[in-house]
């Protein structure tokens, strides 16, 4: 029997939703403001459900799932789900508006599954015909959104980057960044900036100017070594690079390699800054205030000063984690990985509980 597996998380726009997608293809919401509220503790119905289940879940995709993401407005959000063979886009509201029709608006610890058909689906392979490139689907490894929701940015298992035009309801693939010489494990769009940062296979940090498509800078994180495109810039001996985060400011960009380490660079100057030497390799990693937290191939979250000075750890159910994600709003710690626990971290150095898939 396979494990569960966690593969991706993302909050809903209000913060009011904690959605997770799996390794075949389910996604899964849980209702915070029940379940993090003290009537879920202190209600006859729910007080003993000590590890709440989702308030509802479907079938999204026919495979694994491995991003995940919120697009669209603040009036109409997009749920995101990128997949093994596909992305498709789901109307948030129409699937709270199914989820409140069958709960009737009460508090419950029920678990509804749902039957939706995605709004938009998603796929490069026109605008590559276009160019007179044939390629069959890949899989789509990690999802970015411009601040006003309208532009979707992917990293696929073709070594490429694609844009995504999905104003007007629309799901145009527009442009793609090529340069990549292997797979894309992940993606950041830098939240001041026209551009995009990716990671690859390759062993490589390649930051996009997405007006021009073209590659502005490659770094190596192994050695901090950088140049333009078409520089001959060595590809890292670290192996991949499986996460990308730049901060909230657009100063900082954090990436994790497969050779343990977690490199800091300063953007403006494109400086090596701190190199933290982790047990494991990294699958996610995050700004939070001041500081950087990573997850990976170990039961535990690292929390690191910019700098690179460690601060501490903390213990999670998960032998293994993919997934990290902060709640802006009421700054509520998760992590996801292998297994169907997801942790939920109120302070971020002690687990607070769980949630059950």
């Amino acid at each position: 029997m396979v494990a569960t597996t966690i593969f991706a998380t993302a909050f809903a726009p209000d913060g009011e939703y904690l959605v997770a997608a799996t390794h075949d293809g389910v996604v899964a919401c849980w209702a915070l403001k029940y379940t993090l509220s003290s009537d879920w503790w202190t209600n006859e119905n729910t007080r003993d459900v000590t590890s709440p289940t989702p308030a509802f879940s479907f079938q999204a995709h026919n495979c694994a799932i491995y991003s995940v993401v919120f697009a669209g407005s603040e009036d109409n959000p997009i749920l995101v789900t990128g997949g093994d063979d596909e992305i498709r886009c789901w109307k948030w509201l129409d699937m709270l508006s199914a989820f409140g029709v069958q709960t009737q608006g009460l508090l419950t610890s029920h678990t509804f599954s749902l039957n939706l058909k995605p709004s938009v689906v998603l796929q490069p392979t026109d605008f590559l015909s276009s160019r007179g490139i044939t390629a069959a689907a890949a899989e789509t490894n990690g999802l970015a959104v411009s601040a006003d929701g309208t532009q979707l940015y992917s990293a696929s298992g073709d070594s490429r980057a694609y844009l995504f035009d999905l104003s007007g309801g629309r799901g145009t693939c527009t442009a793609a960044f090529e340069g990549h010489t292997d797979m894309l494990h992940c993606i950041a769009k830098r939240p001041k900036t026209e551009q995009i940062v990716t990671g690859s296979e390759d062993g490589s940090v390649r930051i996009w100017d997405i007006r021009s498509h073209e590659c502005t800078t490659v770094l190596n994180p192994s050695t901090g070594q950088y140049g333009g495109a078409k520089d001959p810039i060595s590809a890292s001996s670290a192996g991949w690079i499986g996460c990308v985060a730049v901060d909230e400011g657009d100063n900082w960009l954090a990436c994790g390699s497969a050779a343990r380490c977690l490199s800091v660079f300063h953007l403006s100057s494109v400086t090596l800054t701190a190199a933290m030497p982790l047990t494991a390799p990294p699958s996610s990693v995050l700004f939070f205030e001041d500081k950087v937290l990573s997850a990976g191939a170990e039961p535990r979250i690292c929390h690191w000063k910019r700098d690179g000075s460690f601060i501490s750890s903390t213990p999670v159910s998960s032998p293994c984690l993919y997934s990290i994600a902060v709640n802006p709003k009421n700054r509520v710690l998760i992590s996801a990985g292998v297994g169907s626990q997801l942790d939920v971290f109120i302070n971020h150095t002690t687990r607070s509980f769980s949630f059950q898939l």
